[in-house]
């Protein structure tokens, strides 16, 4: 029975969608991982743009949270080449005026833009939504 339910809970762990947060502020990225870890998901996370490129968790993960301020990216147009072909749905939360931040999304295709302070619940509802609408592209052509 201990086998059975270990077995099942790795079979839900394994189908878990997973959540990157790319945050330098420890307590907002400690309010984005308790929400998203409640609400079910596996939250992976980086605090720097210094191994941003590198990182095996930007490949992986269903859906990017992405603060544009970090430290070690001095301008958005970094973050513009690293991320404007990229598969996996991206929201940016940060503290930058709206109209720089939805000129950002547009650069790397975002899909939403939320401004700092903001609301939780509407947060988790556009990732729900995303998620539930848009797999990554390589999942759509191993489907088929």
């Amino acid at each position: 029975m201990l086998l059975r339910n270990r077995k099942q809970l790795t079979l839900k762990l394994s189908h878990m969608k997973e959540i990157l947060i790319i945050e330098d502020d420890i307590v907002m990225q400690f309010l984005l991982r308790n929400l998203f870890t409640e609400a079910g998901y596996k939250v992976n996370s980086i605090m720097d743009g210094k191994d941003l490129e590198d990182h095996k968790d930007i490949k992986t993960a269903d859906i990017i949270i992405l603060d544009m301020m970090i430290p070690h990216v001095y301008d958005s147009s970094h973050l513009i080449d690293l991320y404007k072909d990229h598969e996996s749905p991206i929201i940016v939360v940060s503290s930058i005026d709206k109209e720089d931040g939805l000129y950002f999304c547009k650069k790397i295709d975002a899909q939403a833009f939320f401004s700092k302070p903001f609301n939780s619940s509407e947060l988790l509802k556009k990732v729900e939504l995303l998620l539930e609408a848009s797999p990554k592209k390589n999942e759509i052509i191993n489907r088929l």
